[in-house]
């Protein structure tokens, strides 16, 4: 299947590029280009995870992040499919079990409303932290 990018996420060489660039940083390990295009094929499709101790690193279509022993779950890349999908999860969630209490974390909610408001302002529907964008960079 080939992706037509319509702004909605990065491309898949953006996001392979992103992943390769994550994994060597935070968890040596490979990401391979059959991992990041198998995100694009599925309409449903799990997210790539890496762990390595007691760091973890996500990338999905529409989101990337890492999370070590002295870094909390940081977003470094976002679209707003995935913030409303998760602030809908939390909803949903909450209402089914009748608990008030089931919130989206407010460090994770703090996230949602910086990347929302840059995107908002650009025009996009994808936000990268400022200091990763160069790892859209395909060596």
């Amino acid at each position: 299947m080939k992706h037509v990018n319509d702004g909605s996420s990065l491309t898949p060489r953006q996001l392979y590029a992103l992943g390769m660039r994550l994994a060597q940083r935070y968890a040596p390990g490979s990401v391979s280009r059959a991992m990041i295009s198998s995100l694009f094929e599925k309409s449903i499709p799990m997210p790539v995870l890496i762990r390595r101790g007691d760091t973890k690193v996500w990338i999905d279509r529409y989101y990337a992040a890492v999370e070590t022993k002295n870094l909390p779950l940081t977003y470094v890349y976002l679209t707003s499919t995935h913030i409303l999908e998760e602030r809908r999860s939390y909803r949903e969630a909450a209402k089914e079990r009748d608990d008030a209490t089931i919130r989206l974390p407010e460090s994770i909610a703090r996230q949602f409303r910086f990347a929302l408001r840059a995107m908002h302002m650009s025009d996009v529907k994808v936000w990268l932290r400022e200091n990763y964008k160069a790892y859209l960079e395909v060596a």
